[in-house]
C-alpha cells in the first residue's frame, strides 16, 4: 500500500509536527528551503530523521534550451544528502529562457526536439544527483499545435530514454481534462507498467469556466476517482497531498488525507 503524506509548508509547521502520526511521509520543496529565513530552515531541519522525507523541486526548468546551472545542482545535491531524501522530483516544464525568469510552469511542445532537449538536461542532472528522479506532469492552460506524441507517449518515451520514473499529478490530469479536453483515463492506461512511483493530489478553484490548479481547496471527487483508477493500473510508493492556500481550513486537509488512505486501502 502506498505511503500517504503531504507537502510540508512552513505556515503549517507546528500543526504537522504535533500530528506526525497522521503522515507516513512529508514532501519538502527544495526551493522553499533555499529561500526562507534561517529560523524557518531550523524548523525544517527538525524533520530530519523523524519522518521519511522526499524532495520536490521548482527551479530546474527542464525544458529550457540550456543546461541547468551546476551551482544550483550542487546545492540540491548537498540538501539531498542533508535530509536523506529518498527521491527528487521535478516538473516537465520550463520556467525560464536565457535572460528571462518567469513565475509559471509553462508547457512544452510534445515533439522530438523537446524530447531530445529534456534527455540532455536530465542526463546532466543525473551526473549530480544520485537518488531516483521522478518527473511530474504539469497543469497547462494552453497547448501547442501539431504535437507528434500524445501525453502518454511523451511521458513513456521520456522516462524510458532517461531511466527516470513519474510523479503523476492526478489533479493536473483532471485540470487538463477540463481546460484542454484530454482524456485522463487514456493517459493513465497508456503509461508503462512500473513507471508511476508517486502521485500528487490537490484541489483547485474556478475562474469562470477555467479550472485553476491552485492547491487551495479539498480534493474533488473526480480526482479521487482518478486516484482509484491509477491504483488499479499502477503501484506507486507514495501519495502526496498538496495544499498552498487556506491553511486555516485544517479539517479539509485531514479529510483529504483520510480519504486518500481509504482509497489506498481499498485498492491495496
Amino acid at each position: 500500500m502506498p505511503k500517504i503524506g503531504a507537502g510540508y509548508r512552513v505556515p503549517l509547521h507546528d500543526e504537522i509536527v504535533n500530528n506526525l502520526n497522521l503522515f507516513d511521509v512529508l514532501e519538502v520543496t527544495i526551493d522553499t528551503y533555499f529561500s526562507v529565513d534561517q529560523h524557518s530552515k531550523t524548523k525544517m531541519d527538525e524533520l530530519i530523521g523523524v519522518i521519511p522525507l522526499v524532495a520536490h523541486g521548482l527551479g530546474l526548468s527542464l525544458g529550457t534550451d540550456t543546461l541547468p546551472e551546476p551551482r544550483y545542482l550542487e546545492k540540491v545535491y548537498r540538501l539531498i544528502e542533508q535530509f536523506k531524501f529518498s527521491y527528487y522530483s521535478e516538473h516537465i516544464a520550463f520556467t525560464r529562457v536565457p535572460g528571462l525568469e518567469m513565475t509559471e510552469l509553462l508547457p512544452l511542445p510534445k515533439n522530438q526536439q523537446t524530447i531530445d532537449r529534456l534527455i540532455t538536461n536530465i542526463k546532466f542532472i543525473q551526473s549530480f544527483i544520485d537518488v531516483p528522479i521522478h518527473l511530474e506532469n504539469i497543469a497547462y492552460y494552453f497547448d501547442y499545435p501539431n504535437a507528434q506524441f500524445t501525453d502518454g507517449e511523451f511521458l513513456n518515451i521520456l522516462t524510458q530514454e532517461t531511466d527516470t520514473t513519474l510523479l503523476l499529478d492526478v489533479q493536473n490530469l483532471y485540470v487538463n481534462s477540463v481546460n484542454n479536453g484530454i482524456n485522463p483515463t487514456e493517459i493513465i492506461n497508456d503509461l508503462n507498467p512500473g513507471s508511476v512511483r508517486a502521485l500528487h493530489v490537490a484541489g483547485g478553484s474556478w475562474a469562470g469556466d477555467v479550472l485553476l490548479d491552485n492547491h487551495g481547496h479539498s480534493v474533488p471527487q473526480e480526482v479521487h476517482n482518478l486516484v482509484s483508477l491509477t491504483l488499479e493500473r499502477h503501484n506507486p510508493d507514495y501519495i502526496i497531498l498538496e495544499r498552498d492556500e487556506r491553511f486555516d481550513h485544517l479539517h479539509e486537509i485531514y479529510d483529504d488525507l483520510n480519504n486518500l488512505r481509504s482509497s489506498a486501502s481499498v485498492d491495496a
